[in-house]
Parts: structure tokens; C-alpha cells; sequence
């Protein structure tokens, strides 16, 4: 009996670099393995994953930086894999990479279908690579996309509505959430008694961590008992430090630093609340397709206060799982957290509620809900021929 035939996988984004696309990759990867599945993944560009999952068919890793390189190293890599390994689907993680399906499919007649995660499909951009984009995504047999927002972006490429589908991300759960470190190790001394608000991420302008220290100002005005720790690393780090030092905070900001990945759902967990108010950037275009963070801290039973833009509102339910705000306005922000400090009970109310969210959303009930619209796809292409443009 002939063995099935493999799912190719391509991504520009996979572990041991972190992020929210090389998180769902590895997922993808490893529930695939769990399913049994034959998978070919294709890594393009970032540093190689040094030991690959095991179990995968092949690994191939090939250097390259930047969306040209990306696309032009995909172009003829993934026909070239595509003739060697005959799979059953190809699924690109970024359209980036998708001109390579697109000849793949031409050639061995392989359906392809694209992930939108957000930043790569914002409009703009020289026409030609406008032009790129739409042709790939138009003649995909399914256009995924992690939230209402980029599946809004897909269709401004013209796809159709019935090939397009919104599949949100998962989360991992934290089942086990040690004693230690405990909250006066995570987060200070200063942190016994305190209301403490938390963001974990990388610190670019768009996380809005500027607003958050803006508005952490603001209560800081009314409530002595409120601690604003910010953890993580990245570029907007010197800035936001200087901002808290001009404005006398550092009794209520406290930087953590890189936060080890064992000590995450600890700090999710012993915060009071997360807050991430994320923005979209048009210098540079930037924008959150999603916000994997949000699910995190619920599953730990910690509500959110998110921006509300891009992708946010299908990880944080407005009212339910925690608040939305206007990330351009630090008093709104200010406001919701003098609420829910005021407000123990509602506090605890969206708490639950966040937790009921977020396991509903584990990574295996998301990965699950991928795999049966990959499956679907290549049901549908033994059935009809390729889509039109």
C-alpha cells in the first residue's frame, strides 16, 4: 500500500527564533506528527532550526532575508520540492512565499493555500508588488486568516468570499503554574499589596507600551497601590525607560527585563490584570494580526485590556474576557484600569471568563480546526479544477 501523500510546509518563520507565526508553525508541525501526518517543511530565511522536529519527512532550510529574497528563493524551492516530494497540499505561512505555489500548482496541479497573518497583506506598497500579492492570493484554493481583520485585508485583494475562512490562533493552558517564583520574586518587593498591571512583549512602537506608561501615570495620580511591570526586550526599550524617568515613575513602572519562557504563565497568573494596548503603524506599516498574549494571560485566568485595532478583538472579547480601548488615548486606558481596581468582583467575573476563552482556543483545539480545512482543501481538489483569478 502506497504511503500518503505529505503536506509541504513553507514559512519564513520557525523556531528558535519566537514570535506569533513561529509559534502557530511549530504547532502546526507538531500536531501534524501527532496526527500522524507526512510533513515537508520548508524553512526560508532566519537561523535553522538546529534540531528539527523529529519525525518530520525532510527539513530544508535555505538563508535569505527580506520579502524579495523570500519570494524569489521560494519561486523555484517550492516546485523543486514540490516534484520531489508529490504532496497532497502545499501551505505557505506568508504570501510572501506564495509565487512558489502558485508555479508548484501550475505545474503538478498541487492545490496551495495561503495564511494571512496581518503585516504582509496590509495595503500599499510599489505596484508590482501589489500585483504579486493579489495574483497569489486570488488563485489559492483557501485563503486563511487569523482574524476578521486581515481576512478584511484578503479581501481587498479581490479573493472570493467562499474561498476565504477565519481561523483564530491557539494558546497554550499552563496547566501547572509552580509556587515559585512568587509574586514578590516576579515582580518586587514593592508589588506586596499592589494592583499589579503586566504587558509581556517585544518593544516596538506598536505594542503601545508608551501609551500604558502614559496612563499608568494618570493612575498613578489617584492610586498609590498600582505597579505597572513591563517584560520583555527590543528597540522601543531606551525610549520607554527615559519616559518613565521624566515623568518620576519608577515607584510604579517596574522593567522586568526578558522573562523566561518557564517563569511566563507565573507572571500571567500572579498580575492582576494584562495590559497590551496595541496600535497600527503606518511609518513603519505594522499591525497586530492577532495577539496570541491575550489567550495566554486568560489561561492563566488573567483578563486583558487591549488596543482595539487590527486583530485584537477576536483574542480579547470586549466586556467578557476584558476591555478594548482606544490605544491612542492613555486617560481611556487609565480609566478601565481605576475600574477594575475599583471593581474586584468584575475583575474576577472577566478573569473566568478569559479562562473559559482560552480553553476553548489550546493550541490542540486551534490545530485541530487548521487540519480540517487543509483536509477540506485537498478533498476539493480531487473534486474540481483550479480556481479563476
Amino acid at each position: 500500500m502506497p504511503s500518503p501523500r505529505p503536506i509541504l510546509l513553507v514559512t519564513r518563520n520557525f523556531p528558535p527564533t519566537r514570535g506569533g507565526i513561529e509559534t502557530l508553525a511549530a504547532e502546526l508541525v507538531r500536531h501534524g506528527l501527532t496526527r500522524r501526518d507526512r510533513i515537508v517543511l520548508l524553512h526560508i530565511g532566519q537561523p535553522a532550526c538546529d534540531t528539527p522536529p523529529p519525525g518530520l519527512l525532510a527539513y530544508h532550510h535555505f538563508p535569505g532575508t527580506g520579502r524579495w529574497a523570500s519570494l524569489f528563493c521560494a519561486a523555484w524551492i517550492v516546485p523543486w520540492l514540490a516534484l520531489t516530494y508529490r504532496p497532497s497540499l502545499i501551505v505557505h505561512m506568508q504570501v510572501t512565499t506564495g509565487l512558489g505555489g502558485l508555479i508548484a500548482s501550475t505545474l503538478t496541479g498541487v492545490p496551495y493555500l495561503i495564511l494571512c497573518m496581518g503585516l504582509e497583506v496590509l495595503p500599499g506598497g510599489i505596484p508590482l508588488w501589489r500585483a504579486l500579492r493579489g495574483g497569489v492570493l486570488r488563485r489559492a484554493r483557501r485563503v486563511i486568516s487569523i482574524s476578521r481583520f486581515t481576512d478584511s485585508l484578503a479581501a481587498a485583494f479581490g479573493v472570493p468570499a467562499d474561498r476565504r475562512q477565519v481561523l483564530t490562533l491557539g494558546t497554550r493552558l499552563f496547566p501547572d503554574i509552580p509556587a515559585e517564583p512568587d509574586r514578590a520574586a516576579l515582580f518586587g518587593l514593592e508589588s506586596a499589596g499592589a494592583f499589579v498591571a503586566l504587558s509581556l512583549s517585544r518593544l516596538v512602537p506598536r505594542k503601545g507600551v508608551d501609551m500604558a506608561i502614559e496612563a499608568a501615570a494618570l493612575v498613578a495620580e489617584r492610586r498609590k497601590d498600582f505597579l505597572y511591570c513591563i517584560g520583555g526586550s527590543g528597540p522601543d526599550l531606551p525610549r520607554l525607560k527615559k519616559r518613565v524617568a521624566d515623568k518620576g515613575l519608577e515607584r510604579h513602572v517596574r522593567f522586568l527585563g526578558r522573562v523566561p519562557d518557564e517563569h511566563m504563565g507565573a507572571c500571567y497568573a500572579r498580575a492582576d490584570l494584562f495590559v497590551l494596548p496595541s496600535r497600527s503603524s503606518v511609518n513603519p506599516p505594522d499591525v497586530e494580526g492577532f495577539g496570541i498574549v491575550f489567550l495566554e494571560a486568560g489561561a492563566c485566568g488573567t483578563p486583558s485590556l487591549g488596543g482595539n485595532s487590527g486583530g485584537v478583538p477576536d483574542a480579547v472579547i470586549d466586556g467578557k474576557t476584558g476591555f478594548l480601548v482606544d490605544p491612542e488615548d492613555p486617560r481611556a486606558i487609565a480609566d478601565r484600569i481605576l475600574q477594575l481596581m475599583d471593581d474586584r468582583d468584575l475583575l474576577r467575573r472577566l478573569g473566568e471568563a478569559a479562562k473559559a476563552h482560552a480553553e476553548a482556543s489550546s493550541w490542540d483545539k486551534a490545530c485541530g480546526r487548521y487540519f480540517e480545512a487543509f483536509a477540506r482543501v485537498i478533498g476539493d481538489a480531487g473534486r474540481i479544477g483550479p480556481p479563476e483569478a
